[in-house]
């Protein structure tokens, strides 16, 4: 039989092209966020269709929140920009909501990871200046 090494060993090989289950694999059953963060990156640089889902990033990032903050909100801040390149307002409220979250959240981090925050809602307010209920929903939640 398999010792518990070896039984992991193929469990990985066998979600090789399945990055989604492999990342929930490494994060839920081995508990290690790290590994996890450094397969997620690895899918991240391909371009074929084998890619990581932002609900599995997402969790992702929650977890290695313990190990880089600064990292975990990064990829955090991806995922509330990204649906954003379309304009549609019902994501307008719900990404001011999470952009303040992530704001305290970088706030209790440092001020380095604060300061990013805030440049990326700078940034998101530059690139869609011209969606005024988007930035009324920024507003609304007080954000820089």
């Amino acid at each position: 039989g398999l010792n518990g090494v070896e039984l992991v060993g193929h469990v990985q090989i066998a979600l090789a092209d399945k990055p989604d289950d492999l990342i929930r694999f490494q994060l839920d059953t081995l508990e290690d966020p790290r590994l996890a963060w450094q397969t997620a990156h690895r899918f991240a640089g391909r371009t074929d269709w084998v890619q990581v889902s932002n609900g599995v990033w997402g969790k992702l990032a929650e977890a290695y929140f313990a190990v880089d903050p600064t990292a975990a909100l990064q990829v955090q801040l991806e995922l509330v920009a990204a649906p954003l390149a379309v304009a549609k307002t019902s994501l307008y409220r719900p990404a001011a909501r999470d952009l303040k979250k992530l704001r305290q959240s970088a706030q209790k981090v440092s001020p380095e990871a604060a300061a990013m925050v805030d440049q990326t809602i700078g940034d998101l307010r530059e690139t869609y200046k011209r969606r005024p209920s988007f930035l009324a929903a920024l507003d609304r939640a007080k954000l820089p």
